[in-house]
């Protein structure tokens, strides 16, 4: 059985200005919290720090990080579910792609509780089927469908909030920068001196952070999870599927989260078999939504007619390579316990990551050349 925890005081506060009180709590992680709640109900919590104490020193830029994922919620979300009032009568699909939220600021996020609805964490050690993968595209491209929605009919505040999302920070630049050079030395070691996979990342190497990450702006560009391995999709009974964890949240193209789901959460014979397919049911789920919210007709047709669909993702899927390469030795991290490489003065974040890049394990190894080959075999790396 779970050890019952204690909630900090600032958290039973907000629980108090919610009208709750706490029966029980369980942390099934650190500064995170299942908890029971008279009148009865259940929430899970997340905060940024167990005190009410400033964060100012907590590693890994996590107070920015945070602050990613608590304007999502208190700012960005609340918009979204006004323009599903504003076209109720034509919504056939409501917005339930992410977990409701009844409380947020910048210290701490009260969430429902998905897990005791039924809702379990996708696992990266047993890919998603065609079935379920449907089912996870088409809640993504609904998600990204009121972005691009929002940005259309309420561009100022649209402008004014996701300008306070902040984008990739200097820690994770760094991890970002070394899991890609450290992927370029495993496709050397594993493959033939001549082989075209060389080539095109080494040039993909050279290149892409010349410009990462891409200029923001563009129109079809929407606010991203940002950080969609399995751990963050949750699925109930293989019929619905709903996102979380925003702490990556950002403007950028949205082929970066659909080529993230595509690359990280499928195997290589379903992603084969029903590539084509796939894409087209996030672009017909992307369709179908912007038409209940309304958007003219051409709007739509320009953005997301198949050629333009197909040309935008060739151009912008070699951003999801960088997040997918430098978190797949975590996402496949070795079931044992990792021998640490204490660096003094190094960020301890960053020396985990290059401890787990140092002990990747053989299926990371796989999966890494599977990805850099499947960016290579479509055309994805020609710079």
């Amino acid at each position: 059985m779970e050890k019952h925890q204690i909630l900090p005081k600032f958290i039973e506060k907000n629980l108090e200005k919610l009208g709750y009180t706490s029966l029980r709590a369980t942390s099934p992680a650190p500064n995170t919290y299942c908890v029971e709640l008279s009148p009865p109900r259940k929430v899970f919590i997340k905060c940024l720090s167990t005190t009410e104490e400033s964060t100012k020193e907590v590693n890994f830029e996590a107070d920015l990080y945070f602050a990613n994922e608590t304007i999502f919620y208190s700012q960005l979300l609340p918009h979204f579910h006004k323009l599903e009032t504003t076209f109720h009568a034509t919504i056939n699909v409501p917005f339930s792609s992410v977990p409701v939220c009844l409380y947020s600021d910048s210290s701490c996020l009260i969430l429902e509780d998905l897990f005791s609805d039924g809702y379990t964490p996708a696992d990266i050690n047993t890919p998603l089927n065609y079935t379920t993968t449907r089912v996870v595209l088409q809640q993504l491209a609904r998600f990204h469908a009121y972005s691009i929605a929002l940005h259309h009919y309420k561009p100022e505040i649209y402008q004014e909030i996701t300008s306070k999302l902040k984008c990739i920070h200097n820690t994770t630049k760094i991890i970002f920068r070394e899991g890609v050079n450290d992927a370029l030395k495993l496709t050397k070691s594993s493959l033939p001196k001549n082989s075209i996979y060389i080539e095109k990342l080494s040039l993909f190497v050279f290149s892409v952070f010349q410009d990462y990450p891409p200029i923001d702006g563009v129109s079809e560009n929407v606010v991203i999870h940002g950080d969609l391995w399995p751990n963050n999709i949750l699925l109930k009974d293989n019929t619905d599927a709903k996102f979380v964890d925003f702490q990556g949240c950002r403007i950028l193209s949205w082929v970066v989260d659909l080529i993230s789901v595509i690359l990280i959460s499928l195997d290589k014979n379903t992603r084969d078999e029903y590539y084509s397919d796939l894409f087209e049911c996030y672009r017909c789920a992307m369709c179908l939504k912007l038409e209940e919210l309304n958007l003219n007709q051409k709007i739509i047709e320009n953005t997301f007619n198949e050629t333009n669909f197909s040309d935008k993702i060739k151009k912008d899927a070699k951003y999801a390579l960088i997040p997918a390469l430098a978190g797949l030795p975590l996402y496949l991290k070795p079931n044992q316990t990792l021998d640490l490489d204490i660096q003094p003065g190094v960020d301890p974040v960053l020396n985990y990551f290059r401890n787990l890049r140092a002990q990747k394990s053989m299926k990371c190894k796989n999966k890494m050349l599977e990805v850099i080959m499947h960016m290579v075999d479509y055309g994805y790396l020609d710079v």
